[in-house]
């Protein structure tokens, strides 16, 4: 009796259907009905009430819901009503059905209806809770020592609200959390103590099946102290050059260091302007930045610094007065090779190019102390070939007819620090070091075992070392270019003004 009353019954709804689009009027030609029975999965009798059956039409995204009626699981989903969701022949559509512990879905082409036939067979939920939304999230350091901490949860067969569990440093703190069927959320009454915590939240869905998740962050509320260091320059300083050098000393007991800035005249550079600024780390926890470029005036900076937890920590802010001089010193080439240095920081000899071109040289040529070899840019030379030029550096410039070239800028930073590593060494003294005033005292401040210089009139190496009477010892002069001969890396300071002649 009860199987014929199924088939009475399912004639009674396909009857139904067909009544219902018969009598829609002319537009009713976009309704598409999707119907049938859920079974349990061992094939027994149709589901009772209660199972949520949703049809998605995937080229659409066209959505329709329903619930199995009349105690025999049967369900009945239209579209096209409104007519702006029509389902058309080929349409792939995705149909779920839902109870607690039981789930299906499969995925149909669409027959071009009215109305097509699918029945759906439930399969038990063997899935545990899923659980998502980490906050904080795992591994993050934050500023808040009272921080909202939740994990979402979700299920095909929903959630056991009563089976959540959540503790922070293993202590159950569920009695004062929020719980709901979508996740919970605890707040610490009283801060957190700096350092790690950890978390856990345990779920369940109503079939048993039961999920966990555990993560950790890091409270730090702490912000970095930063301090300024040697060479920036004090307070109210007044210098004499168009740049200066800002180092700082950061100290984080927290997450780490995220970000160090440098705030000149209000302005955050977090990268290099034009004529602005570089930063470099000299250590873990010191940090450099050259300023360049700067025309005369006042200006305010102090530094800046991030911790990973969003904590900011700064210096004093300092003033320096830029009272820059400009300085002139002519270098008079012969034919024939020359070796100088640039005697004052020329902003019109920024490379290998414009050396040449001031100079009217054919040829230009540095040394490669890491690779102990030469390096040439001459003009049939791409200009992106063009080495850079710089103070406490030696050039060889060969020049066809003799010329006299003036350098005009501002002297060259005192203290002035020029690396040398074991073997040669191509070298200018970049401002005029009184301690400095031959080759013997050159090469004891240097630590050389032999220094040469270039005769350009004589187009030859002149060279001293320590067996020679110090009456040998040739002068040491602004513009000019030595060769020292190391056999260790050192590094030798110059002290003084800008070189004139």
């Amino acid at each position: 009796m009860i199987k014929k009353e199924t088939i009475r019954m399912c004639m009674s709804m396909a009857l139904v259907t067909a009544l219902l689009v018969a009598m829609m009027p002319a537009q009713a030609q976009l309704l598409y009905t999707v119907q049938g029975y859920v079974y349990y999965a061992d094939g027994g009798a149709p589901v009772e009430n209660g199972v949520s059956v949703t049809v998605t039409d995937l080229d659409t995204s066209a959505v329709r819901s329903t619930t199995t009626l009349y105690g025999i699981g049967f369900y009945s989903v239209i579209f096209g009503f409104p007519a702006t969701d029509p389902v058309t022949a080929g349409d792939l559509l995705r149909i779920e059905a839902v109870r607690p512990c039981f789930s299906t879905t499969t995925t149909v082409t669409a027959a071009g209806g009215p109305v097509q036939e699918v029945n759906l067979v439930l399969q038990g939920d063997t899935d545990a809770p899923v659980l998502s939304g980490l906050k904080p999230a795992a591994g993050s350091c934050i500023a808040s020592s009272t921080p909202e901490i939740c994990a979402n949860y979700s299920d095909i067969s929903g959630i056991n609200i009563s089976s959540v569990r959540i503790t922070v440093d293993s202590i159950d703190v569920t009695g004062n959390a929020m719980v709901t069927a979508t996740g919970v959320c605890y707040t610490p009454a009283i801060g957190l103590a700096e350092g790690e915590h950890t978390v856990m939240v345990n779920a369940s869905d109503p079939c048993d099946h039961q999920n966990s998740t555990n993560w950790a962050f890091t409270v730090d509320t702490v912000e970095p102290t930063v301090a300024f260091i040697a060479p920036t320059p004090a307070n109210n300083t007044e210098v004499s050059v168009d740049h200066v050098t800002v180092a700082v000393t950061v100290t984080e007991e927290g997450c780490g260091i995220d970000t160090v800035n440098l705030i000149w005249n209000g302005t955050v550079w977090v990268e290099q302007p034009p004529g602005g600024f570089n930063l470099f780390m000299i250590a873990d926890t010191q940090f450099s930045f050259d300023v360049t470029g700067l025309e005369n005036g006042e200006y305010s900076y102090f530094v800046q610094a991030s911790d990973m937890g969003g904590n900011v920590g700064q210096t004093e802010t300092r003033m320096i007065t830029v009272t820059k001089q400009d300085y002139n010193f002519t270098i008079a080439f012969l034919t024939g090779y020359n070796l100088i240095s640039i005697p004052v920081n020329d902003t019109g000899v920024a490379n290998a190019s414009a050396l040449m071109n001031k100079a009217g040289a054919q040829e230009v040529f540095k040394w490669d102390k890491s690779a102990q070899a030469w390096v040439a840019y001459n003009a049939l030379m791409p200009p992106a070939a063009a080495f850079s030029i710089r103070g406490g550096e030696g050039y060889y410039l060969r020049m066809n007819s003799p010329v006299t070239a003036k350098f005009s800028g501002t002297g060259w930073e005192s203290p002035f620090n020029v690396s040398l590593v074991t073997g040669y060494n191509l070298i200018g003294v970049p401002v005029n070091d009184a301690s400095i005033t031959n080759a013997s005292t050159l090469m004891n401040e240097a630590g050389a075992q032999e220094v040469f210089k270039w005769d350009k009139s004589a187009q030859a190496w002149v060279a001293y070392n320590a067996l020679m009477p110090p009456a040998a010892a040739f002068s040491i002069g602004g513009g000019e270019g030595y060769y020292l001969r190391m056999c260790g890396n050192a590094i030798v300071t110059f002290e003084g003004g800008p070189w004139q002649n």
